[in-house]
């Protein structure tokens, strides 16, 4: 039967560039003009968003963080999110799997650098990883040292940590650690603002 896939990436256009349409060219020597595949653009973009296989009917559907909110239609057999995502295409995305009991799976550094990190981060973090269980959800942790030819060394870390970031920031960059709830209470704490008195409550 056909396999219905979804991708998720953050941006359409530099996903295409960089990794998308490279990879299915690697594969298939121009994609875009292959006799067994139906490819469609983005409308806005021109990247490719829809790809079918013309023997099998099987569909590959990239959408991108723009569709939080219209990413509902149509069931899937495979979700893969690329980066975190809003929750919104996340649970638009399960829902399409309940009907063809499918599965996904998160490629990811959990980076939390702006307020829209600090969103994605949280749910992924309170929904998926916190609930591992090793049957249904599995984690699989690795760090940039695992990444041969590509990744870090310990070197080019330990300066990371001593020049630019700190411990938190380099055990998510590094060792993809979710360090996004570090020093939200601590860090910020101060005894004048965040401590009472026993004159403030008179008997």
């Amino acid at each position: 039967p056909p396999v219905r896939v979804r991708l998720i990436v953050k941006d359409y256009e530099i996903a295409d560039k960089e990794a998308i349409e490279p990879t299915l060219d690697g594969f298939f020597k121009n994609i875009r003009r292959h006799k067994d595949f139906q490819v469609t653009n983005h409308y806005a973009t021109g990247a490719i968003s829809n790809v079918v296989h013309k023997p099998t009917k099987s569909r590959l559907h990239i959408i991108s963080h723009k569709h939080e909110g219209k990413a509902d239609g149509g069931d899937v057999d495979v979700v893969h999110v690329d980066e975190p995502c809003p929750e919104k295409i996340w649970k638009a995305s399960r829902r399409g799997m309940v009907t063809r009991s499918g599965m996904a799976w998160f490629t990811l550094t959990p980076v939390n650098d702006t307020n829209e990190d600090a969103k994605y981060i949280g749910w992924l973090y309170d929904q998926i990883y916190s609930r591992a269980d090793g049957n249904r959800i599995e984690i699989i942790e690795g760090s940039t040292y695992d990444n041969v030819g590509f990744g870090a060394t310990q070197e080019q870390a330990e300066r990371w940590e001593q020049d630019q970031f700190g411990a938190n920031e380099v055990a998510t960059r590094v060792f993809g650690k979710f360090t996004h709830l570090a020093g939200v209470v601590h860090k910020s704490f101060n005894p004048k603002t965040h401590m009472l008195s026993a004159n403030d409550f008179p008997v």
